[in-house]
């Protein structure tokens, strides 16, 4: 078949013929020459995470510094410990959690809240230091890195047209200062709203190195190894997308020396560090003089967060040094502290008619915005939920000119009553869930031969009175056996996690934290698609006219199935997939046409190319062709 085309996503034809997807027009058309000689080679290795390795941790001589991150839906945390030539790190001494925070933070935590808006206070617009008067403030992004149902992809999809809109309306508007005036938050997409936010958190702790000139991180002297914490079961997309946020925040140019980045599940951080806790000696006893924890003891972590509650089991299998043992499996559900708020802003809106907490004329981008009235409302109700132990009336000022439904009675002179039973309601959702949870975990241990004794509660829910009351009550009533320690300080169950993550990353407690490593490469496949004049008219492409159905398809172009910095994580494959149509006729089968694909793999930095042209040469660029069953040579 010397001199032939063959195509692939229509049919494969002749010199001059082109194939079509009838079924499937938008899908890859792709177009190789075919070369007179065709040698096989073996099919090149495709990016499975399974191929990397755990390496050993550091040994005990080495210097490093470890930094546990916790990125909560409300909150986040960092904690890091350092390990020097001359001694390894003790505990508690040794742990930091970072209170450095521009704006101040909240007993070692700060607001995972970004703003876009403008300020004439020369605030920094995010976590603590976000003006109170004209900032649109993004909370809860979190959330959004997940594969979203139906009705709430339809909804984001809604949000992104109103904002196209509104670009589209400033344009025309020659008054409207379109470079000030659009909002960047609805063009950001979730994993770019958490890197912006995740740059800053690095910016605030590299600064503050510095100022040390401790540990000399930016000289590159000192291997920095990161441990993320992460939900349980959380799908491989959200872990991914906060993987690459924190590859591309915590970067080499800030910090050259960045080794390993680990995963942990946020319970088993949690338990990690509660135990170890409660078995320091200079820890006062969680469980009263007369108790002890011990070799054996079995018991249940419940780290009940701003957006999922997650929950693991484990047994105690030595102290010293410490040695947790998994019963069971871990588990969790999206029922966390921000349902409460959620409840709540429903409840108000319902009440009042021009409250517009969330609403707002310029668009969300899909995210959850909060309008400057709407996070005071919200940071007032704040207290009253933490305060609330199942009886309190609460009373919150609404702002000036709120218009009240009529026929509401709990609201005068712009204070808004919320009765005990109202509060109730907004915590029964994410209680009852969490004791279901709790329940459920205690009864699988209990099928395996094993006694729980304790339940610990971390989080920021497990802030609440009301919750850990609930909690207490469920296990009064569950055997007798069940102790929930009145004595785990909140400043402790605050921070738990990130302290936690860091003692993961130093080898305390449980096996080597889970190395995931970047893609070195992107990962993908050339084809064509139906060409249109807003994509491709000046872009330098190649048209052509497919044969079969007429239309006119844009050659060589990308889809990347892996992108660079992908994470790759052991026992995990990566699995990527695009559906390629072909069309053959009767002739096409008559004269043995063959069909092809181009793969092709670069590891560019920046935006990854879309054109199979802009793709640079050299040893980083590879490019492949697969023919039937077989790979052929590499092309040139």
């Amino acid at each position: 078949m010397s001199g032939e085309t063959a195509y692939v996503g229509g049919s494969a034809t002749s010199d001059t013929g082109f194939g079509s997807t009838s079924e499937h027009p938008w899908l890859p058309f792709a177009r190789v020459p075919l070369p007179s000689n065709n040698p096989t080679v073996p099919e090149p290795e495709l990016p499975y995470a399974d191929a990397v390795l755990r390496p050993n941790l550091a040994g005990p001589d080495e210097p490093r510094v470890v930094l546990g991150l916790d990125y909560g839906t409300t909150h986040t945390g960092l904690a890091f410990m350092h390990q020097t030539m001359e001694r390894q790190p003790s505990f508690p001494n040794d742990i930091h959690i970072f209170d450095k925070w521009t704006g101040g933070g909240e007993a070692g935590k700060i607001p995972s809240a970004i703003s876009y808006s403008k300020t004439p206070r020369g605030c920094k617009q995010w976590g603590n230091d976000i003006d109170e008067q004209d900032s649109n403030v993004l909370l809860w992004t979190k959330l959004e890195l997940q594969p979203q149902k139906p009705l709430k992809e339809l909804e984001s999809l809604k949000e992104a047209l109103n904002g196209l809109r509104l670009i589209e309306a400033l344009r025309e508007d020659d008054n409207a200062g379109v470079k000030s005036d659009i909002p960047l938050h609805i063009i950001k997409s979730p994993h770019e709203v958490v890197q912006d936010f995740l740059q800053n958190i690095a910016r605030e702790y590299y600064l503050y190195m510095r100022s040390r000139n401790e540990f000399v991180i930016h000289r590159g002297n000192v291997p920095v190894d990161i441990v993320i914490t992460h939900p349980v079961d959380w799908p491989y997309e959200a872990l991914n997308k906060t993987f690459r946020a924190v590859v591309r925040s915590f970067s080499k140019r800030m910090f050259p020396t960045r080794r390993n980045i680990y995963l942990v599940p946020e319970p088993e951080a949690c338990a990690v560090f509660t135990v170890q806790d409660m078995i320091a000696p200079t820890s006062k006893p969680l469980l009263g003089t007369d108790k002890t924890f011990g070799k054996g003891e079995c018991f249940v972590v419940c780290d009940a967060g701003g957006g999922t509650v997650d929950l693991v089991t484990y047994r105690i299998e030595n102290l010293d040094p410490l040695e947790l043992r998994k019963i069971g499996v871990v588990s969790g559900a999206r029922c966390g502290a921000t349902f409460i708020d959620q409840a709540f802003i429903k409840w108000i809106e319902s009440k009042t008619t021009n409250i517009g907490i969330t609403s707002n004329a310029l668009g969300t981008g899909g995210h959850f915005v909060l309008r400057p009235q709407g996070r005071t409302i919200l940071r007032r109700f704040e207290s009253c939920k933490r305060q609330f132990t199942g009886t309190e009336m609460n009373t919150l000022t609404l702002p000036r000119s709120t218009i009240v439904d009529p026929t509401f009675t709990q609201c005068a002179n712009g204070l808004l009553t919320i009765t005990a039973e109202d509060m109730k309601r907004f915590f029964e959702f994410p209680v009852k869930q969490t004791i279901d949870l709790i329940s459920r975990q205690v009864t699988n241990a209990e099928v395996r031969g094993e006694f729980v004794s304790h339940i610990f509660m971390s989080g920021g829910m497990s802030q609440s009175e009301y919750v850990l009351s609930r909690v207490k009550e469920w296990a009064s009533t569950h055997r007798g056996s069940i102790e929930s320690p009145a004595n785990f300080d909140c400043n402790v169950r605050w921070t738990a996690v990130a302290k936690g993550a860091a003692l993961c990353g130093m080898g305390v407690g449980v096996n080597n934290a889970i190395l995931a490593r970047p893609s070195p490469r992107h990962y993908g496949i050339s084809g064509a698609e139906l060409a249109s004049s807003w994509k491709h008219a000046d872009s330098g492409i190649e048209i052509a006219v497919d044969e079969v159905h007429g239309r006119s398809m844009a050659l060589d172009q990308i889809i990347w199935l892996v992108s660079k910095d992908d994470a790759l994580i052991p026992d995990k494959p990566v699995h990527a997939s695009c559906r390629i149509a072909c069309t053959f006729n009767s002739a096409h089968l008559g004269n043995g046409s063959t069909a092809r694909l181009e793969f092709c793999a670069t590891d560019m930095d920046g935006p990854a190319p879309t054109k199979l042209f802009e793709i640079l040469a050299g040893a980083s660029t590879l490019k492949f062709q697969w023919v039937g069953n077989r790979s052929e040579q590499p092309l040139t």
